[in-house]
């Protein structure tokens, strides 16, 4: 016959393994939303980054920005804002995306811009392309 300390330790290794286990539910579901935000986040900033260096390298396409106020907007004023944005991809972007990103700025070109374009692929993605930067030039 079980006795009341048997059933007591039971209960216990039982209870104790169902806390563990939906402990360990728990943190990997929320490393999951966590990874979900980081990538929807990413994605975002780098769809807008790329457009701003697609009209900085080509002001044509700025007639595609549905915005009335950025209509008039000047290289330079352009350029700040691709500043600000490499400023923000610090706290997001992978180290290739932030140099690539640096040298389009500093250089803006087509090459510059495909590199950067790849790099910020392959962080959203890791996976390996046969692309290279001139696939992704504009021009």
């Amino acid at each position: 016959m079980i006795g009341y300390e048997e059933i007591i330790a039971i209960l216990g290794v039982v209870g104790i393994g169902g806390i563990i286990a939906a402990s360990l539910t728990y943190i990997l579901d929320k490393r999951k939303q966590i990874k979900f935000s980081e990538q929807q986040l990413k994605e975002t900033r780098y769809k807008i980054i790329i457009a701003k260096m697609g009209v900085y390298l080509n002001s044509v396409y700025l007639k595609c920005i549905h915005f009335p106020e950025r209509k008039n907007l000047k290289p330079e004023d352009l350029k700040k804002e691709l500043e600000m944005e490499w400023v923000k991809s610090w706290l997001f972007a992978s180290d290739d995306v932030v140099i690539n990103l640096k040298k389009f700025i500093l250089n803006p070109n087509n090459a510059n811009y495909g590199k950067t374009v790849l790099a910020m692929r392959k962080d959203l993605w890791s996976t390996k392309t046969d692309l290279k930067a001139e696939d992704c030039s504009l021009l």
